[in-house]
């Protein structure tokens, strides 16, 4: 078994006392502990503090070394079973989640960042939301519960989210939905759903039994029998709403009692959504969080127009006399019916004629509708400055890298050195755009240009390896084989653990007809990446022209298991067949 460094992360051999990438001394990390501060995942994530640890894993906050130490979220789940057949099924859903995850984009989700496997732990990596959760806010209520209007708002918040996750193909179902979870951004106090740690896909006509089920309270039946939909969300949402609106977490499993019963200042409509959002049955539930979201909101309007009414009422028995006085709001955020009493104020008597009255009150009211009016249009104005102005659209410098990296990943380099240009124009200091922009130029053979680029780089960031293995990669091309070696020594020296430094410098080798040399460059890209297809093709070629005919059949075979689509593995293992056949 290798030991991996805390401090830097390198692969050392099992009887290592002393790591052989930074020379500290190797602490083992065991499957139970938690990550200390200061210790690196996967040569990039700086583990800063524990946010929060359960039973099945961990939350930390952590530096992004590739991003300028950009703060982000490391979610940490353990292994659940020993067994290696179920290693095997969880490892393949959270690659294929994990990449699900990683292409959505929604205002109230985090981004998932990046995921990846480490020492029996499986990580996603996550904007860090800076805020405080619900569960947290709800304790400074004490007993009484969030007010109403709150709660709507920060619900129809979650539901827009819920909505997008269930309208993926396939539905992507949260499942672990609780206060815990919602965290309420500090910068704009928007809803944001976090900790994706259990979320996942689920197929027409599957029972997803090998699974990890939500927090007990808030699982719907279906959760706890394997058995998520759509509807198990909204049962939770549900169940996160009559805590929120109680102040109170039942003390066993489905025993919510209607609202009203302990919280009588919940309007008669917000019992009706959440008591049908509860029901056992997911077929008695709103069929879907768009529909639940809309009744919020014809509810919400509702008590807008209300409350709406009775200021209107009031101006108007201002206008004619009156006092107008109202108790305190209630929890729902509605008004209580108004009490009213005449005022008559005792005026000289030349003073008291009835049409100088009715003048007034009709100047008075047309005044404030004016200023009404004003200010409207003064709003209205700046909305639509404010969205026909050319950087209400703008693209931030790395929205443009994302675009230029999608295309680049399609071979439509021309497009993506477009995308590149302008990530870069907004950002000088912007190393991806900076580097995926000399591989575009360099796939177009545009050499110099490219070379720049990578310059440019390392005049930001002497130590950022990729650079340094893309300027070898660059001289491969042009068959400069020796300085292209130089080069991927280079990154080496930074990464020891780079795979495409070893495997370009292994391909270089093998061009250079050094066979022995290549296989063993390409043997170090595998155990980096034991899945990486074109290691294991060249080694087979490598072998090939050693005429050491099984073993690099058995290169070609792993090739086809990773990539049965390889036309180039299938016709060199068709040819391997034949030689060994005769």
């Amino acid at each position: 078994m290798s030991l991996f460094c805390e401090k830097c992360g390198y692969e050392n051999s099992d009887t290592a006392r002393f790591c052989q990438g930074c020379g500290e001394t190797i602490e083992i990390v065991s499957q139970k502990s938690r990550l200390k501060e200061g210790f690196i995942l996967d040569n990039r994530y700086e583990i800063k503090r524990l946010i929060k640890a359960g039973g099945m894993g961990a939350v930390y906050e952590a530096f992004d070394h590739r991003f300028k130490k950009a703060s982000c979220a490391v979610k940490e789940m353990l292994q659940p079973s020993p067994d290696t057949e179920d290693q095997e099924y969880i490892l393949k859903r959270f690659e294929t989640e994990g990449e699900i995850l990683h292409r959505l984009r929604h205002p109230h989700l985090p981004v998932v960042r990046d995921y990846f496997c480490y020492e029996s732990r499986y990580y996603l990596v996550m904007d860090y939301i800076e805020g405080d959760d619900l569960q947290t806010i709800l304790k400074n209520y004490e007993s009484e519960g969030i007010p109403e209007n709150q709660i709507i708002e920060w619900s129809i918040q979650i539901l827009d989210a819920l909505d997008y996750l269930h309208s993926q193909s396939p539905p992507i179902i949260y499942r672990d939905l609780k206060p815990a979870n919602i965290m309420i951004r500090s910068s704009d106090k928007k809803a944001i759903l976090i900790d994706f740690g259990i979320a996942r896909t689920v197929g027409p006509g599957t029972e997803n039994t090998m699974t990890v089920v939500g927090t007990l309270i808030y699982a719907p039946e279906e959760l706890l029998q394997g058995k998520p939909e759509p509807r198990t969300d909204i049962y939770s949402l549900g169940a996160t709403m009559h805590c929120l609106l109680t102040g109170i977490v039942p003390p066993t499993a489905f025993s919510f009692e209607p609202l009203r019963k302990i919280n009588s200042g919940v309007s008669e409509e917000m019992e009706k959504i959440v008591m049908k959002a509860l029901e056992m049955k997911a077929s008695d539930r709103y069929n879907s969080a768009k529909e639940m979201k809309r009744a919020i909101e014809v509810m919400a309007d509702r008590n807008s127009q209300e409350v709406t009414k009775v200021v209107t009422e009031s101006s108007v028995r201002l206008s004619t006399g009156e006092i107008v006085r109202h108790d305190k709001e209630t929890s729902s955020g509605k008004l209580k019916t108004a009490q009213t009493s005449k005022v008559t104020t005792p005026l000289p008597a030349e003073k008291t004629s009835k049409s100088r009255k009715i003048v007034i009150a009709g100047i008075v009211g047309l005044s404030l509708l004016a200023f009404v009016g004003l200010v409207a249009i003064i709003v209205i104005f700046f909305l639509i400055s404010a969205i026909l102005s050319p950087d209400y659209f703008k693209k931030t410098s790395e929205e443009w890298y994302r675009d230029g990296s999608k295309l680049y990943s399609k071979g439509n380099y021309e497009k993506a050195l477009d995308c590149f240009t302008k990530a870069i124009e907004l950002d000088h200091h912007n190393i991806y755009a900076l580097n995926e922009m000399g591989m575009a130029l360099g796939q177009l053979e545009h050499y110099e240009k490219a070379n720049k680029c990578f310059d440019e780089i390392l005049e930001i960031d002497p130590n950022y390896t990729n650079a340094w293995n893309n300027k070898g990669w660059l001289l491969l091309r042009q068959k400069k084989y020796n300085d292209a070696i130089n080069y991927f020594n280079k990154a080496l020296e930074f990464d020891p653990k780079n795979k495409f430094a070893w495997y370009n410098r292994g391909l270089t080798l093998f061009y250079q007809g050094k066979y022995d040399q290549a296989i063993k460059d390409f043997d170090n890209t595998l155990k980096v990446d034991t899945k990486y297809a074109y290691a294991w093709y060249y080694k087979g070629q490598a072998l090939s022209k050693q005429k050491k005919y099984k073993e690099a059949l058995h290169c070609y075979n792993k090739v086809l298991k990773i990539n049965p689509y390889s036309e180039d593995a299938k016709r060199d293992k068709d040819e391997l067949e034949k030689i060994l056949n005769k």
